[in-house]
């Protein structure tokens, strides 16, 4: 037997999905049931995001090597990818979004976006190095002489979703989600690499030179 229906308003694929799993220990082990519909293509598209993620982390990684000329530098940049993570998850704790395909995209769209002001301390210190400076005297100038630039970009990119996080010009629902993923997950990256990413820049350079 198949049963259609459509959701009212204001109710999601993912609220119904939890109701249903509340119920399905009530029927009988002799009965199979299989949820289909938005659930379905949800699961598809998960799969397909994270196999999209997985791409552009290796394309991000190759790029970066071919940049800095080192396999271990690109590791020290990739650090922001988890870090804007963290602001993610704690977007949606503050807002209340449940996690969804937006959301999963917004994940995606941050992989490529935090790894840019890894990239500017990074050059910046390497610069310090090949100027003289000694591995601890780069980190840090690599922070201070950084900070503003690196402040402002993720300022401005703030600025721009900010309407999006709003619901200006509609769609919220739809929109809003990627939103909070975007403007969480920068503000916290930013945040986090600027304190940690000096620190791991001298560790590694001091193990490794």
């Amino acid at each position: 037997a198949t049963v259609r229906s459509d959701v009212k308003d204001g109710v999601t694929a993912d609220q119904l999905r939890k109701e249903f799993a509340e119920f399905l220990p009530q029927i009988p082990s002799n009965v199979r049931v299989e949820i289909s519909g938005d659930n379905e293509e949800r699961d598809r598209s998960f799969k397909s995001l994270i196999f999209s993620y997985w791409i552009g982390v290796t394309l991000i990684f190759l790029i970066l090597v071919a940049q800095f000329k080192s396999f271990l530098q690109p590791f020290l940049v990739m650090i922001s990818i988890p870090l804007s993570v963290i602001g993610v998850v704690w977007g949606l704790l503050f807002t209340g979004i449940n996690f969804g395909f937006m959301v999963g995209v917004g994940i995606v769209a941050l992989s490529g976006i935090v790894v840019n002001d890894a990239i500017v301390l990074v050059d910046y210190a390497n610069k310090c190095c090949l100027e003289g400076d000694d591995y601890e005297t780069a980190a840090l100038n690599a922070g201070l002489r950084r900070f503003r630039p690196v402040v402002l970009t993720t300022v401005t990119t703030i600025g721009g979703l900010y309407p999006m996080y709003l619901g200006l010009g509609g769609g919220a629902e739809f929109w809003q989600p990627l939103a909070v993923s975007l403007i969480f997950g920068l503000a916290m990256a930013t945040i986090l690499t600027l304190v940690l990413l000096p620190v791991t820049y001298k560790i590694m350079r001091n193990v490794v030179g």
